[in-house]
């Protein structure tokens, strides 16, 4: 073909090339399809390109398509034989004209890429997408062919899976509104219409990397150490009851620690030999209970008695302790201490105690109850003997005089 020009157009044909507005004179052209006058129009005075639009908005503008379809982009691949990791299409992001060698560089793509071998009826494909940090792109998340999420991770395991490395920040939620009282919300939600008492709502679980038990083949496994659910214990209208609690693992099985149910607060629901303690500023050990022991402390952390106290004590009503027997009917009020024991044995008075002090022994069944002196210069009614009550049910009162070595200790009633 030989050359010729139309300047009318401004279109040059050659025998190699065909060229349209050279010298980059303002002027549109169109070419027309069947059905569409705009099928691609070159918008010159805006340097944009428009397909199947006269009035492209940016530098590329596809216009095509019913209501509900849309235009429609298709990034194809021509490999006959598609494997695992082939890919099918990709969309880079470059800055070409960067001085340096970030001009190299890809800065960031999406491409689809093949799961598994294609065939007829096989066809599983991942969307990947990559971005660069000082260097080439690298994958940050992928979506999986079967709609998992993974942020950081290419093998995601649930519907969004986000891997962080050390301990980096994973999920921040942010509220940006300045109202009071505005916070972000994480919602869990059943959707079942027919919810029942015990159906679990929303569970937290706390996972890790167990080589002690692994798949069989030596590789580590998934090892879930605790966990936090929160279900319905009621659903009857007008008194729904919910519940949260806690679970760790201890010996291989996970066991509540911790129930916030419509009751209350329940520490080892299950009657395991669990130990707790609350501290305070000044004291680590202001309340510990030993679950081995079925002791409780304040104060200190190996309680030896079922109750162990250190420091001071103080009771600002009537303190009733029992041995064995079920308490009396009624207790006297007032700074009085009551013991009850039903069996023979031996209470000591306490050394140097206050003058005033009281206390009340009820004899149970009658058999022998002594009373002994904490020290040799002690007295029970002016005298150095030791005194027994064998009366049953008969209560003694027993009160402090004086205090120091020589206390003076009177007593009423059933000696």
């Amino acid at each position: 073909m030989g050359y010729m020009t139309a300047a009318t157009t401004g279109v040059i044909l050659s025998s190699g090339n065909t060229v349209f507005n050279e010298g980059s004179a303002d002027k549109d052209f169109r070419i027309e399809s069947d059905d569409n006058t705009h099928q691609l129009f070159v918008d010159a005075g805006n340097n944009r390109l428009g397909i199947g639009t006269a009035t492209p908005l940016t530098t590329v503008d596809i216009e095509d398509g019913l209501t509900t379809v849309g235009a429609v982009l298709t990034l194809s691949t021509k490999e006959p034989t598609v494997v695992d990791g082939d890919v099918i299409g990709r969309l880079n992001f470059r800055a070409p004209l960067e001085t340096g060698a970030d001009a190299l560089l890809l800065l960031a793509s999406i491409h689809a890429e093949a799961d598994a071998a294609f065939d007829a009826t096989t066809n599983s494909t991942e969307l990947v997408f990559s971005t660069a940090s000082g260097t080439a792109a690298a994958e940050r998340m992928r979506l999986t062919h079967d709609g998992l999420l993974g942020i950081g991770t290419a093998s995601p395991a649930a519907p969004l899976h986000v891997a962080v490395t050390g301990e980096g920040e994973a999920i921040r939620l942010e509220s940006t509104d300045a109202g009071a009282n505005v916070a972000p919300v994480m919602t869990f939600k059943r959707t079942s219409a027919t919810p029942v008492d015990g159906d679990n709502i929303g569970i937290i679980q706390f996972l890790a990397m167990n080589s002690d038990q692994d798949d069989g083949a030596g590789t580590e496994a998934e090892h879930k150490f605790a966990d936090m659910y929160a279900r319905i214990n009621d659903v009857t209208a007008g008194s729904e009851d919910g519940e949260i609690y806690f679970r760790t693992l201890h010996g291989g099985a996970l066991k509540r620690r911790l129930d916030m149910n419509a009751l209350g607060v329940v520490f080892n629901e299950e009657s395991l030999d669990m130990n707790f303690r609350v501290e305070s500023n000044g004291n680590a050990n202001m309340l510990v209970v030993d679950g081995g022991t079925d002791k409780v402390g304040i104060g200190v952390l190996a309680p030896t008695a079922t109750l162990d106290v250190v420091g001071d004590v103080r009771f600002r009503a009537s303190v009733e302790v029992c041995t064995s027997d079920p308490a009396p009917a009624t207790t006297e009020s007032g700074t009085v201490y009551q013991f009850t024991k039903g069996s023979a044995g031996t209470f000591t008075l306490p050394a140097n105690p206050p003058v005033g002090t009281q206390f009340v022994l009820v004899n149970g069944d009658g058999q022998d109850i002594v009373i002994t002196r904490p020290a040799s210069g002690v007295k029970i009614n002016g005298a150095t003997a030791n005194k027994t009550n064998t009366t049953a049910y008969a209560a003694t009162s027993i009160v402090a005089v004086v205090t120091g070595t020589n206390a003076e200790w009177l007593a009423f009633g059933g000696i």
